[in-house]
């Protein structure tokens, strides 16, 4: 970060921080998403992300990027909303079928016919969700940081406190962990 915007930063200049927002808010929804929060919750998250950078933004020092910051706050956000979810979690298959078949005004949803290969893609993609989510939260962290996100490693070590070998280990197990999960869905 250049002096100049990290002066801009302590001193919370309003100009400076929107275009902070508009750089990154999508981003860190699409993450909170990626962690199995639905929108209404994600939104939330990135909110309390904005409201906590907005506290510490005084004290930051420039020694990472304002992207990897925000990725540290995001996922102890994250963390603490998995925790308050999974006290919460007793979830209803009928409420869950319910909400699947009326929208949120309360009207029915016409169920259009798919194609097949529509189908076969919908299950795919519900999976692999299914599967991310039942990743330990640790490996679920490095792999929605490197593969989702794109970040380099030394960002994901630095934020995650953990060594590049270590990175490569969790890495390969979330791979591997979700490479069998996928199979066992999809051949059951």
């Amino acid at each position: 970060m250049q002096e100049n915007d990290l002066k801009k930063l302590k001193a919370k200049d309003q100009v400076f921080i929107a275009s902070l927002v508009d750089e990154h808010t999508d981003y860190l929804y699409y993450l909170a998403k990626m962690k199995g929060f639905n929108s209404e919750k994600a939104e939330d998250i990135v909110q309390v992300v904005w409201l906590r950078f907005l506290s510490a933004c005084s004290d930051f020092e420039g020694r990472s990027s304002v992207k990897t910051f925000l990725l540290g706050i995001l996922f102890n956000v994250c963390r603490e909303g998995i925790r308050a979810e999974q006290k919460e979690r007793k979830q209803d298959v009928i409420d869950d079928m319910v909400e699947m078949d009326f929208d949120q005004k309360g009207n029915w949803q016409a169920q259009a016919w798919q194609p097949e290969a529509e189908l076969w893609r919908a299950e795919i993609k519900k999976s692999l969700h299914l599967c991310i989510e039942n990743l330990d939260d640790k490996y679920r962290e490095v792999f929605l940081l490197k593969e989702i996100s794109g970040e380099e490693t030394d960002n994901i070590c630095n934020l995650l406190g953990i060594q590049s070998t270590n990175l490569g280990v969790l890495l390969f197990r979330a791979r591997n962990y979700l490479k069998k999960c996928l199979e066992a869905k999809l051949h059951a």
